[in-house]
């Protein structure tokens, strides 16, 4: 969605349809201004906010346009508004969308839309004013339709989303003219009737769960048991004897992969805006029933809250848990690593561009469970509708109780009767680590394929071959600008999601496979890695650090939480290692980001750190190595002048001299090295560097490198168990024909599942 998604004027993703996305952008970001055409009511109310949110997150201003305000056809247009809202009707009928006599409901594409709740959202070429983009929220009932005004698309990516009574029923592109383009829709309400044509209902008191086939698992009794506690707490603080009784549903779908699938999100819970239905992926590390009943359940006993903390903070102290952590002992943690919030900042609406959603929203649990326990007592109630906190007396009364979850996880820690949690010293004492890079690709069906169920699969053949380990990469950008409002995602964009890592570490874990998390810092979604700016002011320098510790600490934390063994900071940040070229005064500045930078990441994760320097003048100029327990290289040696195909002794030495210099540099930081990335392309000409493909599609070429490098890093030498391990770049994480983006598997790319390449995986690969 285009307001959850945007830091500053965010370009239009490449696409059959891109060069008339461009057009339409450029058109757009020219004015840089849109009216909001909406009626008084709840729907204007919820229309300012979006006016505020999108001057926040685009840098457009919006005005909002009553019937009969003077309008600017030179701008662009958001309009709201039912059928007996001339505008919005006769842009709703550009769209082929069929009126059905007396308001009764709309039609559109064959399937009739009745229910109050129905709604159609589309972006498409305005027919009033040529050039630009208009964005139509049309639906039955205005007060409902309010709630859908936070799914704005990107105005200038014609599409069309129909919503049944508060569920994704229909997406597809559109043409210019508005006409879709059928053979890209997708019908997601006729999935979800074929997916859900036989099921199983379990019923609790007040909660029903369905599933369509219930998991032969420990953990599904712990979830029954997680859903009638959560019940039991919302009841406890939120009814009366007068309360009428609420009976809610949880449907639970085979896997997060299907979340995608039938609703088209990627998201570990979905709840219906109107009803009191949840619906929640299995996922038995991490289940998120508890939580989204909480929220539906609340809702329907007393309405949205006064703020919105509050649903964060009855769904966390509801389900006591975090990630699967004891609420108490993960605070505990929050806090022993100086990342717990103060209680101004917990309640603040802009708060999720600042925190990570592993910091935030279980303070805000916190927060609830101890309002309700101590300071507001038995007035649930009040507090749901905006009853003040008190004065600085509860700040302070908040902070003890702080410092007492971190007393008592401290002590819990020391007895080791929590939850195991991997160390330092438990991750330097592992054997050499034979670890294969799972690529994350793009794919029309999935927005990240650590989603898909074909990881499992994916892994298993590696793990056949000799992997031990895996890597996973993951993209991601800083939000720049504070949001107005809440809006899940807001903190960054990611190039996988938390639930889709945690897929792909579940299924390595399965097979016994250590796991790394790479982290790439973007400087925005739609830009280069976090340093692509040149780093020369104070300013710009403090930009950068202050993104990429948001970054940091969140994937620190998602890797305390998910017992991640190593945590690679980022790979290839030339302008931010490099020493040379810089000012005295800006290297002390970036000296000092990287030594900050690596305490907080410290503070929050308890595993093993490194960061992933490319052969040659970064891995010289780092001087914080000593900081990290991994010196870590990106292997990619240049081993011929450019159009020269060398002989295989001429690559094993350049191989041989390649390590030799970055094992002499261990030593001298006393630390291990591990090779973080390690790979060539199926191409004929990239001796000269194989970071780039070059030439001709050439597969024994990429064998030919990886069993010569197989037997420089195993050559005998005094040194050799410096080197505790190797990441080859890369292995896909699915295995769909879609894994790029014209539907084939590129020849350029690096993967080695199902090449001539995989069988030198046992050369590379120590026996020890």
């Amino acid at each position: 969605m285009f307001v959850a998604g945007c830091g500053k004027p965010v370009e239009p993703t490449a696409a059959p349809d891109g060069e008339r996305s461009w057009a339409y952008f450029q058109a757009l970001a020219a004015v840089s201004e849109i009216e909001i055409h909406v009626d008084p009511g709840l729907a204007q109310k919820n229309a300012l906010v979006l006016s505020g949110l999108l001057a926040n997150t685009t840098g457009f201003t919006a005005f909002i346009c009553e019937e009969g305000d003077e309008v600017d056809p030179s701008r662009g247009r958001i309009v709201i508004g039912s059928a007996d809202k001339e505008k919005a009707a006769r842009l709703a009928t550009h769209l082929d969308v069929q009126l059905i006599d007396e308001g009764a409901g709309f039609s559109y594409g064959g399937r009739t839309y009745a229910q109050p709740g129905d709604a159609l959202i589309a972006s498409f070429a305005d027919p009033d004013r040529p050039g630009l983009p208009v964005v139509l929220f049309f639906g039955n009932d205005e007060e409902f339709l309010a709630e859908y005004l936070n799914r704005i698309p990107r105005p200038w990516e014609f599409c069309v989303e129909i919503h049944a009574d508060g569920e994704l029923a229909y997406r597809a592109p559109l043409n210019a003219d508005g006409t879709v383009q059928v053979d890209r829709a997708v019908d997601y309400l006729g999935r979800r009737e074929e997916y859900w044509r036989t099921k199983e209902v379990i019923e609790l008191e007040g909660i029903t769960v369905l599933a369509r086939e219930v998991p032969n698992s420990p953990a599904w009794k712990v979830f029954l048991g997680g859903l009638e506690g959560a019940r039991a707490a919302v009841l406890r603080w939120l009814s009366d004897s007068r309360t009428p009784e609420v009976a809610a549903e949880v449907w639970v779908l085979d896997h997060p992969e299907d979340m995608e699938s039938l609703f088209g999100e990627s998201t570990d819970r979905l709840e219906n805006p109107f009803h009191p239905r949840a619906y929640v992926p299995w996922l038995p590390f991490k289940v998120e029933g508890a939580n989204s009943l909480a929220r539906v359940l609340a809702r329907e006993l007393q309405g949205p809250p006064a703020y919105p903390w509050l649903y964060d903070g009855i769904a966390i102290a509801a389900a006591g848990k975090w990630w699967g952590r004891n609420l108490t002992d993960w605070i505990g943690h929050l806090k022993s690593a100086s990342l717990m919030p103060e209680l101004t900042e917990i309640v603040d609406p802009r708060a999720r561009t600042r925190y990570s959603p592993h910091i935030l929203q279980p303070a805000r649990g916190f927060l609830f469970r101890f309002l309700l326990r101590g300071p507001m007592k038995k007035r649930g109630r009040s507090l749901w509708a905006g009853a003040p906190l008190g004065d600085r007396k509860l700040a302070v009364q908040f902070a003890q109780a702080i410092k007492k979850a971190a007393v008592a996880t401290a002590k819990a820690g020391k007895k080791n009767t929590r939850k195991r949690v991997v160390t330092r010293s438990e991750v330097l004492a592992s054997p050499f680590r034979n670890g294969i890079a799972l690529v994350d690709e793009w794919s029309p069906a999935l927005h990240s394929s650590y989603l898909s169920r074909s990881v499992g699969l994916q892994l298993a053949q590696a793990h056949a071959r000799g992997a031990d380990a895996l890597s996973l990469t993951v993209r991601a950008a800083s939000m720049q600008r504070e949001t107005l409002v809440e809006l899940p995602g807001a903190f960054q964009f990611a190039s996988a999601t938390d639930m889709a890592l945690i897929n792909a570490l579940l299924a390595g874990r399965k097979l016994k496979m250590s796991a790394m998390l790479s982290v790439q810092p973007l400087a925005s979604p739609a830009a280069t890695w976090a340093d692509g700016g040149v780093l020369l002011s104070p300013d710009d320098i403090e930009q950068f650090w202050k993104r990429y510790t948001r970054i940091i600490t969140h994937y620190a934390l998602f890797c305390q939480l998910a017992s991640v063994d190593i945590l690679c900071m980022g790979t290839d940040l030339r302008e931010a290692t490099k020493k040379g070229k810089q000012k005295s005064e800006t290297r002390e500045l970036m000296e000092e980001g990287w030594k900050k930078l690596i305490k907080t990441a410290r503070r929050a994760f308890r595993g093993a750190l490194t960061y992933g320097a490319k052969l040659g003048d970064e891995l010289h100029v780092i001087q914080f190595w000593d900081s990290l327990d991994y010196v870590g290289v990106c292997f990619y040696p240049r081993m011929a002048k450019p159009g020269v195909v060398p002989r295989d002794g001429v690559v094993e030495r350049a191989c041989v001299d390649a390590l030799e210099d970055a094992t002499t540099l261990a030593n001298r930081w006393n630390r291990p090295l591990l090779i973080v990335q390690a790979g060539y392309p199926a191409r004929s000409q990239s001796w000269h560097r194989p970071g780039v493909p070059r030439g001709d599609f050439d597969p024994t070429a990429q064998k030919r490198f990886l069993e010569l490098f197989g037997e420089a890093l195993h050559r005998p030498r005094p040194d050799s168990q410096v080197v505790r391990g190797v990441y080859l770049w890369s292995w896909p994480a699915s295995d769909s024909p879609e894994s790029s983006r014209d539907g084939e598997r590129k020849p350029a790319d690096y993967g080695l599942s199902g090449t001539l390449a995989e069988e030198a995986l046992e050369v590379v690969f120590s026996k020890d």
